[in-house]
């Protein structure tokens, strides 16, 4: 169901908190004693989450992301390895699941609306990638002009643990095209899903702000002045999210 809705905050959680009631913490465990349950059936639930997008042939580029220490006056004072726990992906899943079904639901009732798209790699891409792999003793099932995403699961989990593997999932990462926004479905490639959006970030990017703004107006009534306006509008912000995304990530 997509609707506007009140939502009642019972604690202020943190990732490290879950994390620690999922492996046991019996001091937090009794602290926050009227939501153990739930988050226990959120994390099973995350498990099917999970599983159900491998089974599709979704890509996990689980790279080792920094995290900036600072002190109690902001300063930095180290820069370690972000961990990501089941709590951090639990969430993930959530965000994923939200944003595929808010894109589905436009996409089926045939409104104008902005996805977040990821299309098949470049074969030309796609073969320099396999050739480098080749360098590394390690074959891919497949030709660059007809590859499975199963394929490319099997060659991230042959190479786990194993020397270069950082270089190889970085080179297999490069060799994807860039997601971008667009006004036209063609679904997420690395995620191997049909549908997808971005909605769950409105407070920090501009394309979810615009999706929760587009519900919150077909909520109202989908009428034909709606429709045209945003049939309008959203390829012009889709192209300049894209290209003002790219330039956010040059910049860093």
């Amino acid at each position: 169901q997509i609707c506007q809705s009140v939502i009642n905050t019972t604690y202020r959680m943190t990732y490290s908190d879950v994390n620690e009631m999922l492996d046991g913490n019996q001091e937090l465990l009794d602290k926050y004693e009227a939501i153990v349950d739930s988050v226990q059936d959120m994390a099973a639930l995350h498990k099917i989450l999970e599983d159900m997008r491998t089974r599709r042939g979704a890509l996990n580029f689980d790279t080792s992301e920094a995290k900036i220490i600072v002190n109690d006056k902001g300063m930095p004072v180290d820069i370690v390895v972000r961990e990501r726990g089941v709590a951090e992906r639990m969430i993930e899943s959530f965000m994923l699941a939200a944003n595929e079904c808010v894109a589905e639901h436009f996409s089926k009732n045939d409104l104008p609306f902005i996805y977040r798209i990821h299309e098949e790699p470049k074969v030309e891409k796609l073969q320099k990638f396999i050739d480098y792999a080749s360098v590394f003793g390690v074959q891919i099932q497949g030709t660059a002009s007809k590859i499975t995403q199963s394929a490319l699961q099997d060659f991230m989990t042959k190479i786990e643990g194993q020397p270069g593997s950082e270089v190889l999932s970085m080179m297999l990462l490069r060799s994807m095209q860039q997601a971008r926004y667009s006004e036209h479905n063609h679904g997420h490639y690395g995620l191997a899903a049909e549908y997808y959006t971005h909605f769950t970030s409105p407070i920090r990017r501009y394309p979810d702000l615009l999706v929760h703004r587009m519900i919150r107006e077909y909520s109202k009534g989908a009428t034909a002045e709606k429709q045209d306006h945003f049939a309008t509008v959203v390829p012009e912000l889709a192209s300049s999210s894209s290209q003002l995304e790219r330039r956010a990530i040059d910049a860093l």
